[in-house]
């Protein structure tokens, strides 16, 4: 959590009161998805969802440097529900602790060295 506002979430938070509950829609503005990237460099790998039934179904990608966004962006954000109206089901508890590497690959983008100038 940052002071500064994310632009590209800004556009998103401003439609997302018409959407609070699963099943209801709204459009918004066209923004291209890696406007939303801090970085070109990341590292991804195969993996799970985070919450029940936890199927081994997801992508990673996880960018080498971190995005911030604002305390109220924040709580826009937790303040949706993945239940249909009527239900109270906040969008949280959707984490689980750290997983066992096992045989996955990691793969990345990012140089294994600095580059270094010429003499």
């Amino acid at each position: 959590v940052g002071w500064r506002p994310n632009p590209v979430l800004k556009i998103w938070m401003d439609h997302i009161h018409m959407v609070p509950h699963r099943g209801k829609s709204t459009l918004i503005p066209f923004v291209p998805v890696r406007e939303l990237f801090t970085s070109p460099l990341y590292l991804t790998y195969e993996g799970s969802l985070t919450e029940p039934p936890c199927e081994e179904t997801v992508t990673w990608v996880v960018l080498n440097k971190p995005g911030y966004i604002t305390a109220d962006q924040l709580w826009h954000l937790q303040s949706l529900r993945r239940g249909t109206q009527g239900q109270v089901l906040p969008v949280t508890g959707n984490y689980r602790p750290l997983q066992p590497l096992h045989s996955r690959a990691i793969r990345t983008n990012i140089p294994p060295y600095p580059k270094v100038s010429p003499c």
